[in-house]
């Protein structure tokens, strides 16, 4: 399962649900991007000053602890397959690609991919409705 790590570390309207998912299932994984796509984010609180220099550090440090063996090379191959297929970036796809490949879903907030890759993708609200009570 992938989702945006950022909503489990940093506050949102969609803390919530990725807090109940985090309790739910606790089989996260995703490709190695995901640390250049949460350095982006962290960046940009930085320099908005919504957390310290040493608070930044903090919280990439508890993220990197959190996913470590979580990560996964993704095929070259095979993201670049389903960006011929579909709008998607290659970044994007790079997310489809592995839970494609490990039989999972993709929990995403991003509705280009939930569109393009509906029977993957879908919201951390939409996986929680699916699984029994």
């Amino acid at each position: 399962m992938r989702i945006h790590l950022a909503y489990a570390w940093l506050p949102s309207h969609y803390t919530e649900d990725v807090e109940t998912l985090l309790m739910t299932d606790r089989q996260w994984m995703s490709p190695f991007l995901w640390r250049s796509e949460f350095r982006n984010i962290l960046t940009k609180y930085l320099r908005a000053n919504h957390y310290s220099f040493s608070q930044i550090i903090e919280i990439m440090r508890k993220a990197e602890e959190f996913m470590t063996n979580r990560e996964y090379l993704v095929k070259s191959e095979i993201a670049l397959n389903l960006v011929n297929g579909s709008g998607c970036s290659a970044y994007n796809c790079e997310y489809v690609a592995l839970a494609n490949e490990l039989g999972t879903k993709l929990i995403t907030y991003d509705k280009e991919l939930i569109q393009e890759f509906p029977d993957v993708a879908m919201t951390a609200k939409q996986y929680l409705k699916r699984l029994p009570k």
